[in-house]
């Protein structure tokens, strides 16, 4: 990180809220790099949290004192190419009473590689966050070693920025390795991400009934489905009874399968959803493949102890401190927060991966496998919740 030259005189208030990009410090609040804002020349006004937007307004500056954001208006006390100050109203158990907003211009330019999603077997998409006060053109070095050689299409911005940045790469080798890291030139130099490797998906994919067509890794001695199953039939054919109703998938006790929050164009690439007693038919998996047992859960989990962030995919649109860790996915399998549908048919979003095994415990429950950043575990729940299935290979 380094500097960006300081614009002095700016020769209006307007342009000195549109030349840097803004931390915020207040009494619980003392490091100015969380959060963060910046006044587009635009009008446009947005806020992050370590990079990532978190809220977006229309802003104007009338008077040079009253600064509005969509509908709400501040009044500026202090404001010069360090500093800027604003005092706006805010209310606590309904008492109203004014507050005083703290923020310093940060003048580091930042260019840091995050990760990757959408993993295919000729493409992936690469992400990173960027931080500059002047204009600045980002792109992403790519290629089989860490010398790189090739780069994507830029990014370009005119003025200053804080943001989660991303581009998809194309043409891309199957079942090869590419190191990648951000690049971002400004006026005052160019800046690089640290280093960062992606393995595409091999060309040994895997067919269901309703003929799509999955992706494989290979993970120690096993061999698994990259993605959750979607198909709405038996291996042989046999369409897979779908279900809608809360009340009826409550009751059901022979096999049924549903969309995440019943709908099938959103969310069909996120995998369908099934009961247990449509795993336990032992036809789900194409032919070849089977849903995986509870210790054969647990033999992936065994050679991932400590690991288990390779497993996962990121959500790179949402902060989280996990998507700093370089192993992010490095295994391909892409376990993400998907859906889930308890036992009384209610749809519930997941903070953890939840896949059935082919294990039954009792009459009413087998065993699932659950896969966090910094967790996996084999549990046992309800055979009429609904869960998404991976399948492994015999």
């Amino acid at each position: 990180m380094t500097g960006c030259r300081e614009k002095i005189p700016p020769p209006d208030k307007e342009e000195l809220l549109t030349s840097v990009v803004w931390g915020e410090t207040n009494a619980t609040i003392t490091d100015p790099e969380l959060y963060t804002c910046v006044f587009e020349p635009s009008g446009e006004y947005y806020t992050t949290y370590k990079g990532y937007e978190t809220s977006t307004y229309n802003w104007r500056l009338v008077n040079d004192i009253s600064l509005f954001f969509d509908q709400s208006v501040v009044e500026i006390t202090k404001l010069t190419p360090t500093i800027l100050e604003y005092r706006g109203d805010a209310s606590f158990l309904g008492i109203p009473y004014k507050v005083t907003y703290h923020l310093q211009a940060l003048n580091e330019t930042v260019a840091v590689t995050i990760g990757f999603s959408d993993l295919e077997m000729t493409s992936a998409r690469l992400h990173g966050v960027i931080r500059s006060c002047s204009s600045s053109g980002t792109v992403f070095e790519y290629g089989p070693t860490a010398s790189y050689g090739q780069t994507s299409g830029v990014i370009a911005f005119p003025g200053p920025v804080h943001k989660h940045v991303n581009k998809e790469l194309t043409g891309l080798n199957p079942g090869t390795t590419y190191h990648y890291r951000i690049r971002l030139e400004n006026e005052e130099g160019t800046y690089y991400g640290p280093d960062r490797t992606v393995r595409t998906y091999h060309d040994q994919t895997v067919t269901d009934a309703d003929n799509n067509v999955y992706y494989t890794t290979v993970i120690g001695s096993q061999t698994w489905m990259a993605e959750n199953l979607r198909t709405t039939k038996y291996r042989d054919g046999t369409s897979i009874p779908g279900i809608k109703d809360n009340e009826a998938w409550s009751t059901q006790s022979v096999p049924a399968f549903c969309w995440p929050d019943n709908d099938s164009v959103a969310n069909s690439r996120s995998g369908a959803i099934y009961n247990w007693y449509t795993v336990s038919t032992g036809k789900l998996c194409p032919v070849g493949w089977h849903v995986p047992s509870g210790p054969e859960w647990s033999v992936l989990f065994s050679f991932m102890s400590g690991r288990e962030t390779e497993l996962v995919e990121g959500d790179y649109y949402n902060y989280n401190d996990y998507l700093s860790n370089p192993g992010l996915n490095q295994t391909g399998f892409s376990a993400d927060m998907a859906w889930m549908r308890d036992a009384a048919g209610y749809f519930n979003g997941n903070t953890y991966s939840h896949f059935w095994s082919g294990s039954e415990i009792n009459g009413n429950e087998a065993r699932y496998a659950m896969i966090f950043y910094d967790y996996s575990a084999v549990n046992q729940g309800s055979k009429r919740s609904g869960l998404q299935v991976r399948c492994i290979k015999d």
